[in-house]
């Protein structure tokens, strides 16, 4: 679990091992499911899994960062609740699969696809959007939105 660096609780390390914890089966067979297809593509751009491992890990720390800034600004009330899952790294993978290979599929329900180019853009929207609203549905949105930033940042960036 990784608690704000805003409370007395907080660990440095936590930025790192939070995102290898779930809170249940579903959350982390949805995360792998995700990571499992989306890795390739970004694996053969970088060059070797090695760089891809540093790429993912760095994603979910800047998921980390982002969400707990922004969490704290707009609600710091919930500085108190702990965050853990992959779903910011998940996240920078599609921003990295967005800048290698807009032109890619993604198969919502396994069934409908629609290309990087678009579905991207939506996802990072919607995630602002809900984390702006603050639903409280116990979702980190603004640590979806933070690590697809990461992950369009840095793959830029390897890019050139």
């Amino acid at each position: 679990m990784m608690w704000s660096p805003f409370c007395d609780n907080f660990m440095p390390f936590q930025l790192v091992t939070h995102q290898y914890l779930h809170a249940s089966i579903s959350h982390i067979f949805f995360n792998m499911l995700a990571l499992y297809f989306l890795w390739d593509i970004v694996e053969k751009n970088m060059g070797n899994a090695k760089k891809m491992l540093i790429f993912y890990t760095l994603c979910g720390v800047g998921a980390s960062i982002i969400s707990s800034i922004t969490t704290h600004i707009l609600t710091p009330e919930f500085d108190m609740v702990p965050s853990l899952g992959a779903s910011g790294s998940i996240f920078g993978l599609l921003g990295a699969n967005y800048v290698y290979n807009k032109e890619a599929k993604l198969y919502i329900y396994f069934i409908i696809p629609v290309k990087m180019k678009y579905i991207f853009p939506i996802l990072m929207g919607i995630e602002l959007l809900g984390g702006i609203l603050n639903t409280s549905d116990g979702v980190g949105h603004f640590a979806h939105f933070g690590g697809g930033l990461c992950g369009l940042l840095l793959s830029r960036y390897i890019k050139k």
